[in-house]
């Protein structure tokens, strides 16, 4: 096989292919096989059909036409393997010849991912925030464990209070009619949680286990539900219980119980070093992230809108499985949103187009520096995973391999080292101790 190469362009490039005339007629018999499997002729059984009489029945296009749909694909794949370019984009093909006994040769024009010319890109100045976990941090932390492990009794002959929780049954009136989505049983709302539609809440203050009682509000202006923006509403409250959360005693049998340690002491230590940790991880993060975004600033990247797009997809799809994980399915989220599946997407787009931008330009930091993903590196990384899933290392890379998945995995780690290679070599520009 035979490959030329002609640069066009803004980024495309058009390969001439040319095929030996045996790779064709291989083709031609397969395709004429494959035909004969399919067509029934008088005399002959399925399948055993010869050539000559395929190609009088059908004639010698429609045999070309099968054995192009495997030539196309092949010769176009080993052409690119050959001249080591990736592109972005199915090609467009165009057949210059393609007749029996004669070598194919075909054109595809193809789009390929752009290189980022790079700015400044070493020694970037960001801040770095020093930090302090306050005793009031661990307080609030062990807080948040406290009420993990709350428990809600029932509260009998007094009213509720701010931060009961009351269990209601309600139905919503605009203009004396029900509306969608505006009536529940059971549901359960925290007095004082402004978690309900403004001055909701406050109505039922004082409110007793078998009252029933009119509540009266007006939906905010910028109301997610279009339809309910601004309307005064009417809703009748039906109150089934009310409880109210006991928090355990911030002790030592707490912190047997909460944890793995035997006092309270312990378990301040312990929380202390975790928000240290977490403290010192979330500042790291921030540090990579203002000199990366120092750096796709710095640099010059033609952002190809194919693959922007393939980027909201990939977004589209990353959202669509969070909300599945959550039970939402996306019909739902979307009208509860009150937005179209294309204004969704198209809100992702300013995203895609800064992830797509920022990944073009650690490819050329990456190669700039000569960072690759070694075999070592590979291997790290499919034991990472194989621990994480219980599995054989040997399991996985298979698995990998016959996904044709480890080229994804040498990229995740090539932009790893280039991010850590920008961190390394920026400059760090002390702020003011943080809490």
């Amino acid at each position: 096989m035979k490959t030329n190469l002609e640069k066009l362009e803004n980024d495309k490039v058009q390969l001439e292919i040319t095929m030996e005339e045996e790779e064709t007629e291989e083709a031609i018999d397969k395709a004429s096989r494959e035909l004969a499997n399919k067509v029934k002729v008088p005399g002959f059984r399925k399948g055993k059909v010869p050539r000559n009489v395929i190609e009088a029945r059908l004639g010698q296009g429609a045999i070309m036409e099968e054995a192009l749909e495997t030539l196309l694909p092949e010769g176009y794949g080993k052409a690119i393997e050959e001249k080591g370019i990736e592109p972005i984009d199915q090609p467009q093909i165009e057949i210059v010849q393609a007749e029996p006994e004669k070598p194919l040769v075909f054109k595809a024009t193809v789009q390929l991912r752009p290189e980022a010319e790079l700015g400044e890109y070493k020694g970037v100045e960001a801040k770095i925030e020093d930090y302090e976990v306050t005793d009031q941090d661990v307080d609030n932390s062990l807080e948040k464990l406290r009420e993990t492990h709350s428990k809600m009794i029932n509260i009998e002959g007094r009213a509720a209070e701010k931060g009961d929780h009351i269990v209601i049954d309600f139905e919503g009136f605009i203009d004396g009619q029900p509306f969608e989505g505006g009536s529940a049983e059971g549901y359960s709302l925290e007095l004082g949680s402004e978690s309900f539609i403004p001055g909701f809440e406050e109505q039922l203050f004082g409110v007793k286990t078998g009252q029933e009682k009119e509540v009266k509000v007006s939906f905010p202006e910028d109301y997610h539900v279009e339809e309910l923006a601004g309307k005064e509403s009417t809703f009748k409250v039906s109150v089934k219980e009310i409880k109210k959360k006991i928090l355990p005693e911030l002790d030592d049998d707490f912190a047997k119980t909460a944890s793995e340690f035997a006092t309270l002491q312990e378990l301040r230590e312990d929380t202390k070093e975790n928000l240290e940790q977490t403290a010192v991880d979330a500042i790291k993060r921030n540090f990579e992230n203002e000199v990366l975004l120092k750096v796709v600033e710095n640099a010059d990247a033609e952002v190809p809108q194919v693959m922007v797009e393939k980027r909201m997809e990939q977004m589209m799809e990353r959202t669509g499985e969070e909300l599945k994980r959550q039970g939402i399915s996306m019909e739902d989220y979307l009208k509860y949103v009150n937005k179209t599946e294309e204004e969704l997407k198209e809100e992702m787009k300013p995203n895609a187009e800064r992830e797509v931008k920022t990944e073009l330009v650690l490819e050329a930091v990456a190669k700039e520096e000569g960072l690759e993903a070694s075999e070592e590196d590979i291997n790290e990384e499919i034991n990472k995973i194989a621990e994480a899933y219980s599995q054989e290392p040997d399991t996985v890379r298979s698995t990998f391999e016959s996904q044709g998945t480890i080229p994804i995995i040498e990229k995740n780690i090539q932009m790893r080292k280039a991010i850590s290679f920008l961190t390394e070599h920026a400059e760090e520009k002390k702020e003011e101790k943080q809490e």
